[in-house]
């Protein structure tokens, strides 16, 4: 029996660029945006999505 190959997950995490990163966060902030909106309609976790911006405020204090 053939067995599929195990994915890691390194092999499965996706990862960010910086631009990419504050373009989200700028459409996360626009008025009447909703992270969960967002969130679905880009594959993104809410969850990620709401540290970039709270990074991003951290940042700016």
């Amino acid at each position: 029996m053939n067995r599929p190959a195990a994915i890691s997950y390194k092999d499965r995490r996706r990862t960010y660029s910086q631009a990419e990163k504050a373009a989200v966060v700028a459409e996360a902030l626009a008025p009447g945006a909703t992270v969960r909106e967002l969130s679905r309609r880009l594959g993104i976790a809410e969850s990620l999505i709401c540290n970039w911006r709270l990074v991003k405020r951290k940042a700016a204090e």
